[in-house]
């Protein structure tokens, strides 16, 4: 996914592929863009959006009672920015010290001044919805609007940075750390560094959506002088749909149980950005917080990645595959090629994936040396097999004892020296781990299997929707 090593589902390496340019110069100038100038804009544009959102220092204000509640009422009841409102107060403030101070110069004892003056503006909502209404304008709306747009990618650039500078120290820290359990584990089981490379990809482009969201927001709030809170709450519930929908049936990516509650991170990133404390600055976090945080956050992704060690994982590496007595018997060796290894095993085999839910095998069909075992011409019925496969720590070892048959079939056919079959196992939940064999229909009318097979993983691509929608 977008910011990991083998992570190819999430929003960036989706996008990226996805959209055909003319030419590859525009590729490399949009990446320039993004990754240099795009984040200085964004930073420059938040300084702006800072200095219209976030109050000032309060002005003076008469030392009386009234005073002061009346324009506590009036701030609440503006439904402005805090920065514009705040300096509305401070106008107003000022207002009634210079009405006050002629009055009492007039010889108007004080109190009775302060009441004439407040009396004069007004009661507060009228004076607040009058404010309001002179601030709110629809071309201000229309501005707001735009420079919400335009603080969307702004925001996402500024995001990537802030994303990467919490990914990388992350990834180094979570893999320092795999490979020190690694060490511990027992022979041939393996830790998901995938999986944990997912997590935090997803982690910090949540951190990425968040802050194009909290950007986008306030920014328009400053422009068209919209309470952050109202307009927040409108982009949250319009936008966090649309982003798990989103999630949901159109990005694809490797799925699992574990993986699809991460998938949807950025999704509630995009929210909390679009409403946590959105009307003001964001609290100050002490270095210790952040830093006991992320010990925390790292220690779950070990815990969350590290295997359960199989059995069948304490005798790695093995000799011969386990399983296989739930297979078709081993063909007459007469009739088949021998492998250099096991005895009996037959040909020798090699497997890879091809593509996002197919493996392609090749099975070694010569004579290997031994004119009078090649493989015989008498096989008919030639075809692969993949089985559910059992494994040792990530990677199969041979079949699920359990297996009753083989999930899919398909024609082998004859290259050379070598005997060729592709598998296309299709979106299944299964698991990523099968055990691939050849087998033929000999002389005698029953079906052997012309080798032990070999392992292959083939994981799940997909959507979410896919996934659920997968057969067992």
């Amino acid at each position: 996914m977008g910011l990991s090593t083998g992570t190819e589902g999430t929003w960036f390496t989706y996008l990226w592929w996805t959209v055909e340019l003319p030419h590859p110069f525009i590729g490399e100038l949009l990446f320039a863009a993004s990754f240099l100038v795009l984040p200085l804009l964004g930073l420059w544009w938040i300084s702006r959006v800072r200095d219209r959102m976030d109050p000032s220092a309060p002005a003076s204000i008469p030392d009386d009672a009234s005073v002061t509640r009346y324009l506590d009422a009036l701030s609440a009841s503006l439904g402005l920015p805090a920065g514009v409102a705040a300096d509305v107060r401070s106008e107003i403030a000022a207002h009634l010290t210079d009405t006050i101070d002629g009055l009492t110069e007039g010889g108007m004892p004080r109190d009775v001044a302060v009441t004439e003056a407040i009396g004069r503006l007004g009661p507060v909502h009228d004076l607040a919805v009058a404010i309001r209404r002179s601030q709110q304008t629809h071309r201000r709306l229309l501005a707001g609007i735009g420079g919400g747009i335009v603080s969307v990618p702004l925001g996402l650039a500024v995001g990537i940075w802030a994303a990467v500078g919490l990914a990388l120290p992350l990834m180094l820290l979570v893999l320092v750390s795999l490979s020190t359990l690694e060490a511990h584990l027992a022979p041939g089981a393996a830790l998901r560094r995938d999986l944990a490379m997912d997590i935090i990809s997803l982690t910090a482009q949540a951190l990425m959506f968040g802050v194009a969201a909290r950007l986008a927001v306030r920014g328009t709030a400053a422009v068209s002088r919209r309470s952050p809170t109202a307009i927040g709450r409108s982009v949250a519930l319009a936008g966090t749909p649309a982003l798990g929908l989103l999630v949901l049936f159109v990005l694809p990516g490797p799925q699992t149980w574990m993986t699809i509650p991460f998938q949807f991170l950025p999704v509630i990133g995009f929210a909390l950005g679009a409403t946590l404390r959105i009307d003001g600055p964001l609290p100050r976090v002490r270095r210790r917080t952040i830093l006991a945080a992320v010990v925390v956050y790292a220690i779950t992704i070990v815990t969350l990645v590290v295997p359960v060690t199989r059995a069948e994982a304490d005798g790695w590496p093995l000799d011969e595959a386990v399983g296989l007595e739930v297979l078709p018997p081993r063909g007459p060796r007469a009739l088949v090629p021998q492998t250099a290894g096991v005895a009996g095993a037959g040909m020798d085999a090699w497997c890879a994936t091809r593509g996002t839910t197919s493996a392609s095998c090749t099975f070694d069909a010569s004579d290997q040396g031994h004119p009078n075992r090649r493989l015989s011409a008498k096989w008919t019925g030639l075809r692969v097999e993949a089985w559910p496969a059992t494994t040792a720590g990530a990677w199969p070892v041979g079949v699920d004892p359990a297996a009753t048959g083989p999930i899919v079939t398909a024609p082998a056919t004859r290259d050379g020296t070598e005997l060729v079959g592709t598998l296309d196992i299709g979106m299944r939940r299964d698991g990523p781990a099968w055990w691939v064999v050849p087998t033929g229909v000999a002389p005698d009318g029953q079906r052997y299997r012309l080798s032990d097979g070999d392992g292959v993983e083939i994981p799940f691509h997909g959507t979410v929707w896919e996934w659920l929608m997968a057969p067992v």
